[in-house]
């Protein structure tokens, strides 16, 4: 804050200035910040009121003053001149702030943290499904919007003010996460998982942990894999694309992975259990419920009035398998097949959906293939041999190349189908059933993909082996790896 001035200072003027008035006696104050200068002039001699630009003049060289307000300055010298009492002090000069820079901040592209309930359209609420949070690999989740430098200032005195720069936002990257090739601000999942974000740290985790699947975690679809500690109510469904552990049993629910299902207690079914996986199962005991494996299905302890398609083998040593449905491609190892009360339990081995899907396939392949090179042939054949047209010798070698490869395609797909076919063929010959207990009556075991099959009428102690004798095209049972003739029975 300037001094009141008694009288005027001996400072040399600009020599325009000098002699041409005399600077009345003023008060000035400038704010802590130097944004604002306020002054006020000592009461004076009307006829002796300068004018407001000598004035203006006066003060920048006098206290250095920028920016000043020369109808704010004429206002104050209004206000003191002829009066006897000092008038109050007036803004005369503004500076400009500093705008401080913003902080970098977040933008979600998704909503990863949140899990309501399902609204359905018609306005009722589904509760036991809940909204997806897991993401797939490659799926962008946060934009990081950068710090801005904010805008300089200037004071009174026309010094620069520094601004306060932003704070960048609170992110660190997990290798789990990476930035996006074509916008390096924009953050996306390095493999599909649940997105976690603690302590400013940004992860996708491969696992999701749960206590149970009930309403209050709803039904589960992730991508990664799925440990439930506990059970699986009724009518809820867990999804995984990794492997699913499940401590507890699956209560008439539905279980789908593509690569791993493994259940420590069981599945109860009552009509409506179905586990589904790409790769193979593993549970104790299953009742009333569907399977569906295109690998090999483990089971500990006893299968109840199931409908089974396993694509690989049956493993069961231990257990029993009671009345249901069993289709089995590869072979099948089971401690007791049936019951005293001669439930019907029917199995089928060599007899995997998928490869007769993968054969099917490839004979439509082997067909198409077949057709267009058969067309072109029919088309362009005259004209590669000669006996009509007179092409040029670039026309003549691009239709050779088109027919060389034609002619491959067509190999390739024989010789896929051909080997396929030989090798699901293998399979069905060569699929065998041990049963280490015993076989019971009404007992159904069918081999060859089906082709063949055999109904037990009596009880059969095992260890033994039922097979299928290629010899005879039937269904024979062997001990101890040899078929005997008395125990042999057409196929139906």
């Amino acid at each position: 804050m300037a001094e009141p001035l008694d009288t005027l200072p001996e400072i040399s003027l600009d020599p325009a200035l000098q002699g041409a008035f005399v600077m009345p006696e003023y008060v000035l104050e400038v704010s802590p910040d130097r944004l604002e200068a306020r002054l006020a002039f000592a009461p004076f001699d009307r006829q002796k009121m300068p004018c407001s630009t000598d004035v203006v003049r006066g003060l920048g060289q006098l206290e250095g003053l920028v920016f000043l307000d020369e109808e704010a300055v004429e206002q104050a010298l209004e206000a003191a001149a002829g009066q006897v009492e000092p008038p109050p002090k007036r803004v005369i000069a503004r500076g400009e702030a500093a705008i401080d820079g913003e902080d970098g901040r977040l933008e979600w592209l998704g909503e990863f943290f949140e899990s309501e309930v399902v609204r359905l359209p018609d306005g009722s609420v589904d509760h036991y499904h809940r909204t997806q949070v897991s993401v797939y690999e490659g799926q962008a989740l946060v934009r990081i919007h950068p710090p801005t430098h904010g805008r300089a200032g200037c004071d009174v005195f026309g010094e620069k003010i520094k601004p306060k720069p932003g704070k960048p936002a609170p992110i660190k990257l997990d290798p789990t996460v990476r930035r996006d090739g074509r916008d390096p601000q924009v953050v996306v999942a390095a493999r599909p998982g649940l997105v976690e974000y603690k302590g400013s740290k940004l992860s996708v985790s491969d696992v999701l942990d749960l206590d149970r699947v009930d309403f209050a975690s709803g039904s589960v679809e992730f991508e990664g894999a799925v440990q439930v500690h506990h059970d699986v109510h009724p009518r809820f469904s867990v999804y995984a694309g990794g492997s699913i552990h499940i401590g507890g049993i699956v209560d008439s629910a539905r279980v789908e992975s593509r690569t791993r299902i493994q259940i420590d207690g069981g599945v109860l079914g009552h009509g409506r259990a179905e586990v589904i996986c790409a790769g193979d199962v593993s549970l104790s005991y299953a009742r009333d419920a569907r399977i569906h494996s295109e690998g090999a299905v483990q089971l500990q302890r006893e299968a109840l009035n199931v409908q089974a398609e396993v694509e690989g083998d049956l493993l069961a040593e231990s257990a029993r398998i009671v009345g249901g449905h069993w289709r089995v491609g590869g072979k099948a190892i089971v401690g007791e097949l049936g019951s005293r009360e001669e439930l019907g339990t029917r199995i089928v081995l060599g007899a995997g959906g998928q490869a007769g899907d993968e054969l099917k396939s490839l004979t439509r392949e082997r067909k198409r293939t077949q057709e267009r090179l058969v067309q072109f042939r029919r088309r362009w054949g005259r004209v590669l041999r000669g006996e009509i047209g007179a092409p040029d010798e670039k026309e003549l070698r691009r239709l050779r190349e088109r027919l060389e490869v034609l002619e491959a395609e067509a190999r390739e797909s024989r010789s896929a189908e051909y080997t396929r076919r030989l090798s699901l063929r293998r399979q069905r010959r060569d699929s065998k059933l041990w049963v280490q207990g015993a076989i019971h009556p009404g007992v159904e075991v069918a081999l060859d993909g089906g082709r063949v099959r055999r109904r037990f009428g009596r009880l059969l102690h095992g260890p033994l082996c039922v097979l299928y004798d290629t010899a005879a095209k039937e269904v024979a049972v062997s001990r101890e790896g040899e078929v005997r003739e008395e125990e042999r029975e057409k196929s139906s």
